[in-house]
C-alpha cells in the first residue's frame, strides 16, 4: 500500500497562531502606522449613526439658540441704549441751553444799566423771555431725568434768589440809586458761584452718560456662537453625506443660510449703527455741544463789556474777565467740525470783537459816553446788534445740530429692533430646518 501524501504546510510567514484572526493587508503610510483620531474624537466617530446625528443635532440646537439670545440681547441692549443716549442727549442740551439763557439775561439787563434809569422796553421783554425759558427749561429737564432732579432743584432755588436781587438792582437803578449797581454784581456773584458750578456740574454728567451709551456694542458672543451653530451645521452635513452618500440635506443646508444670514445682519447692523454714533459724536452732537459753550461764553463777554463800563474801571480786572470769555468762546468755536460754518461763526464773533475793541479804545482815551453809545446802541455796527447777530446764528447751529444728533440716534432704534427680531427668527427657523434635515435621514435609516 502506497502512503497518502502529507498535507502541504503554509508558508511560515503566512502561519499564524490557532484562534488569532488574520490581519487585513493595510498600506501602511509612509513613516508607520496608520493615523487614528484622537481619543474622544475616535469614540465620536465610531458611535452608531443614529446616536452620531443625534449628537450633532443637539449641538447644532444648543448653539443655534445661542447665537439667536446672544443677537436678540445684544440688538436690543443696543437699542435700549439709543433711546437713552437719544433722552441724555436732550437733557444735555438742556442743560447747555438753561447756562446760555441765563448768561443772556445777565448781559442783557446789565446792557440797560448803562442807561441810568431808562430801560429800554426791548431789553425788558428780552431779559424777561430769557429768564422765562431757563425756568421752563429747568421744570422739563428735571421731568426727564430724576438723576438730576436733586441738583436742577437747586437751581431753581438759586434763579430765584436771582431774579429777587436783580429786581431790587432794577428798583435802585431806576430811581437813580447807586446801591442799583451793588444790587447787579450780587445777583451776577449769585449767578456765578451758585447757579453755574452746578449746571456745569450737570454738563459734565450728562456727556458721561451720552459718551458711555454710545460706545460700541460687544459683538463677540453673536460673533463666537453664530460662528460654532455654522461649524456644527457643516460638520452634520458632511456626516450625513458621507454615512448616506448624500450630497445636500435642504434641512440643514437652508439651516446654514439662515444662521449666516442672522449672523450678517447682526454683524451688519451694529457696524452701522457703530458708524452712525462715531459720526453723530464727531460731527452734529459735537458741533451742538461747541455751539452751547461758545454761546454761553459769548454772553458771559457781553456782561463784562458792560460791567467795565458801568463800573468806569477803564478795563483793569473785569476787562480780563472779558479777555478770558472771549478767548473761551474761540475756543469752542474751533471745536466746531464744519470747516465753513466754524470760520462763519467765527468772523461773527471778531465783527463783535472789533466793537468792542473801540468801546475800550474811547473808554481809555476819556470817551466814556462815546464807549457807552457804542455799547447801547441799535445801530448796525453797535455792540448789541453784533452780539445780537452772533448770538442767532449760534443758536440756531445749536438747535439744529442737536436736532440732528436726536434724530440719527432715534433713527437706528427701528434697524436695531428689526435686526434683533430677524436674527432670533432666523435661528428658530435654523433649529426647525435642522431637526428636519436630521429626522429625514433618520428615518431612512430605520
Amino acid at each position: 500500500m502506497t502512503a497518502a501524501p502529507a498535507p502541504q504546510q503554509a508558508p511560515a510567514a503566512q502561519q499564524r497562531p490557532p484562534g488569532q484572526a488574520r490581519k487585513p493587508d493595510v498600506a501602511l503610510p509612509v513613516g508607520g502606522a496608520p493615523t487614528r483620531l484622537p481619543g474622544p474624537l475616535a469614540k465620536v466617530a465610531a458611535l452608531p449613526t443614529p446616536k452620531l446625528l443625534r449628537l450633532l443635532l443637539a449641538c447644532v440646537i444648543l448653539f443655534t439658540t445661542l447665537f439667536g439670545v446672544a443677537a436678540g440681547t445684544v440688538l436690543l441692549g443696543a437699542q435700549n441704549r439709543m433711546a437713552e443716549a437719544v433722552r441724555n442727549t436732550d437733557q444735555l442740551l438742556r442743560v447747555q441751553t438753561i447756562r446760555a439763557e441765563m448768561l443772556r439775561a445777565d448781559a442783557t439787563l446789565s446792557n440797560s444799566f448803562l442807561l441810568g434809569g431808562q430801560e429800554q422796553a426791548s431789553q425788558q421783554q428780552a431779559y424777561q423771555q430769557a429768564l422765562e425759558n431757563a425756568e421752563q427749561l429747568v421744570v422739563e429737564a428735571a421731568e426727564a431725568q430724576p438723576a438730576d432732579r436733586t441738583a436742577l432743584v437747586r437751581v431753581n432755588a438759586g434763579m430765584g434768589s436771582y431774579a429777587r436781587t436783580m429786581e431790587q438792582a432794577r428798583d435802585n437803578n431806576r430811581q437813580g440809586f447807586p446801591v442799583g449797581q451793588a444790587y447787579l454784581t450780587e445777583a451776577g456773584t449769585e449767578l456765578r458761584t451758585g447757579i453755574l458750578p452746578i449746571l456745569d456740574s450737570l454738563v459734565n454728567s450728562n456727556s458721561v452718560r451720552v459718551a458711555d451709551q454710545t460706545e460700541d456694542a460687544p459683538q463677540g458672543w453673536i460673533v463666537f456662537s453664530g460662528l460654532l451653530a455654522l461649524g456644527f451645521l457643516v460638520l452634520t452635513m458632511v456626516v450625513i453625506a458621507s454615512r448616506f452618500r448624500r450630497l445636500f440635506n435642504p434641512g440643514l443646508v437652508a439651516a446654514t443660510v439662515l444662521v449666516l444670514a442672522g449672523l450678517m445682519t447682526a454683524s451688519m447692523t451694529l457696524t452701522n449703527n457703530a458708524t452712525t454714533m462715531h459720526t453723530v459724536n464727531s460731527e452734529s452732537l459735537a458741533t451742538a455741544q461747541a455751539a452751547a459753550t461758545a454761546r454761553a461764553q459769548a454772553s458771559d463777554a457781553k456782561v463784562y463789556e458792560n460791567l467795565t463800563l458801568i463800573a468806569r474801571s477803564g478795563g483793569g480786572r473785569l476787562e480780563q474777565s472779558w479777555a478770558d470769555a472771549s478767548w473761551e468762546t474761540r475756543y469752542a468755536l474751533r471745536r466746531v467740525p464744519d470747516a465753513i460754518e466754524r470760520e462763519r461763526l467765527t468772523g461773527l464773533w471778531d465783527q463783535h470783537s472789533f466793537v468792542h475793541l473801540r468801546i475800550r479804545t474811547a473808554d481809555a482815551a476819556g470817551r466814556w459816553d462815546d464807549a457807552r453809545d457804542l455799547a447801547t446802541n441799535s445801530e448796525p455796527n453797535g455792540s448789541n446788534m453784533t452780539f445780537g447777530r452772533f448770538d442767532t446764528e449760534i443758536t440756531k447751529v445749536m438747535t439744529d445740530s442737536g436736532v440732528r444728533a436726536a434724530t440719527s440716534l432715534r433713527n437706528q432704534r427701528g434697524g436695531l429692533i428689526a435686526a434683533a427680531v430677524l436674527s432670533m427668527l432666523a435661528a428658530l427657523a435654523a433649529i426647525a430646518g435642522a431637526v428636519w434635515g436630521v429626522r429625514t435621514r433618520l428615518k431612512e435609516y430605520a
